[in-house]
C-alpha cells in the first residue's frame, strides 16, 4: 500500500479492504488535495457539462 494511502487511512479519510478504496471523509479528502484537484472539478464541469452528474 502506498504511503499516501496508509496516511489517509490514519486520518480516517479513506478506508481499504480487499483492492478497494472508499472515501469516509469526503471534506478531509478535498482539504487535503492539492489545487490540481480544483483545476480537474473545473474542467469536469465545463468542458464536461451534461456528461456527469453534478455531484461528483
Amino acid at each position: 500500500m502506498s504511503r499516501v494511502i496508509h496516511g489517509l487511512k490514519q486520518r480516517n479519510v479513506l478506508e481499504t479492504w480487499r483492492g478497494r478504496i472508499a472515501v469516509r471523509d469526503a471534506n478531509a479528502l478535498r482539504l487535503l488535495a492539492c489545487e490540481c484537484n480544483a483545476a480537474a472539478a473545473r474542467h469536469f464541469r465545463d468542458v464536461l457539462k451534461g456528461v456527469y452528474p453534478a455531484d461528483i
